[in-house]
């Protein structure tokens, strides 16, 4: 039976909100009847869906669930489960933003003598005409120089701003899953809500010494080795700038090598999941990094003429 107003009718207030018959409120007597138990099938199904969409709305949720359905899926112990989403992430998120980042370093690289030139020549013209120029003039040849090279940046696709991009995507990741790692060995942390046990299975999905993946590392080698690892991150990254012609930040670097001694002693405190993906990902990074240095030298190396035949 239709609800709604004849045509015509005079719509008054006691017409508008007029209450719901007998059949109207019953579906919402089921709904909200506080003596009855709150389940999945007393709740309409929009609610249940938006109750599974809230448990993975977080980041974290979503790697805990990519790493336990590839531990259902392929059957592998925890510590090569560990390994093998790391590898996967890495590659899939953070490798192809890398070789992309490099051809804009390049490209970058190769615009750099032609934007030192105008800056030189808008230097000199300054210099020359700065007692006949207005301010305003000034500040219009400075525009000038500014758009030419935001109109290179814009063709050749090198802004500076953009050779960021990788960082911006690989720090959340590596602490989205460092925290997921965390909640799934229980460690406690500040300020963060902690499991009562650790994930079924973690405390005997390791391997050799580390048995244990929720506890610390006692021999102190992975805790020693992602900081070695770290340092060869930074020395790779610190060659390949030289040979790319850029200058060397030297207070960046003693930055970066204070992070990569520092990150030892954090390294001793936490379960060896933490330990084993921060190995695994700065071991990526060296290999990626190294893949790199090895194209660029062979890029630079001058290829020896043919010798003459007799």
């Amino acid at each position: 039976m239709n609800s709604w107003p004849r045509a015509g009718t005079n719509l008054s207030r006691t017409t508008l909100w007029k209450r719901p018959r007998t059949w109207q409120r019953e579906p919402l007597r089921r709904c909200y009847d506080s003596s009855r138990p709150v389940t999945s099938t007393s709740l309409p199904w929009c609610w249940g869906l938006a109750a599974d969409v809230s448990n993975y709305a977080a980041p974290t949720a979503w790697i805990d669930a990519l790493m336990t359905t590839t531990h259902s899926a392929t059957g592998f112990p925890w510590w090569l489960t560990i390994i093998t989403c790391t590898v996967a992430m890495r590659a899939a998120c953070t490798f192809p933003l890398a070789i992309q980042q490099r051809k804009r370093m390049e490209r970058l690289a190769s615009l750099t003598p032609l934007l030192r030139a105008w800056e030189q020549t808008y230097r000199q013209q300054l210099m020359r005409n700065r007692r006949e120029m207005s301010p305003v003039a000034m500040k219009n040849l400075q525009y000038m120089y500014k758009e030419k090279a935001s109109e290179l940046y814009k063709v050749y696709n090198c802004h500076p701003l953009k050779t960021l991009l990788l960082p911006w995507v690989q720090i959340p990741l590596w602490v989205t899953v460092s925290l997921a790692l965390r909640n799934m060995a229980a460690f406690p942390a500040p300020f963060l809500s902690t499991p009562d046990s650790p994930v079924e299975g973690f405390t005997t999905g390791g391997t050799s010494w580390f048995v244990d993946l929720a506890t610390q590392d006692p021999t102190l080698l992975f805790p020693l080795s992602i900081g070695f690892l770290h340092l060869i991150n930074i020395e790779l990254n610190r060659s390949m700038m030289r040979r790319a012609g850029r200058k060397d930040n030297l207070m960046l670097t003693s930055f970066f090598r204070s992070l990569g001694i520092l990150i030892i002693p954090v390294a001793t405190q936490v379960p060896m999941a933490l330990n084993l993906y921060w190995a695994t990902s700065a071991a990526f990074s060296v290999c990626q990094n190294i893949g790199f240095w090895i194209k660029d030298r062979n890029k630079h190396t001058p290829v020896a003429p043919p010798e003459a035949s007799p």
